[in-house]
């Protein structure tokens, strides 16, 4: 059994997504120094790489850094002039944590509850130790709460 935590979420924050990027080696150095030089924080990256000429990646930012964010966008455009570009804003940022490498279903325990829920997860990354969710900031508390208690989270 799964010993985990949840940490305190993170609202404010934008899902953007970038498709029909070329598959090419350079593409995310390119796309994260624009982000980099405009000084947009990003936090959850995503992304898939397709057995074609195209590929996406989805990442998340925190409201505050829009208009940097905007700019950014507008200058990937011009390097990049078939993108197509998607934001998704009023988010809230969820992790729960724990040793996950040794115990298989994790995963599948989480985004069953969720769906149970009927809460849509927008964004999402992994590691040995964590899962970082996107959800709506209407549907945080929901997630919250369910993931409790299909972990057995106490709260203190």
């Amino acid at each position: 059994m799964i010993s985990a935590e949840i940490l305190p979420m993170r609202d404010n924050v934008i899902v953007i997504t970038i498709d029909k990027l070329p598959n090419k080696q350079d593409t995310l150095v390119n796309v994260f120094r624009v982000l980099a030089e405009e000084k947009v924080n990003v936090d959850m990256i995503s992304s898939v790489a397709e057995c074609s000429h195209d590929m996406g990646v989805s990442f998340s930012a925190v409201h505050a850094d829009m208009q940097r964010l905007l700019e950014a966008l507008k200058k990937v455009r011009m390097i990049y002039p078939c993108v197509v570009t998607n934001m998704c804003c009023g988010n809230t940022k969820i992790v729960l944590c724990g040793d996950m490498k040794n115990e298989a279903g994790v995963a599948a325990r989480v985004f069953s509850c969720l769906a149970e829920n009927e809460i849509e997860i927008r964004l999402l990354t992994t590691s040995e130790n964590e899962i970082s969710l996107a959800v709506s900031e209407g549907s945080a508390d929901a997630a919250h709460e369910v993931l409790e208690k299909e972990f057995k989270i106490k709260t203190v």
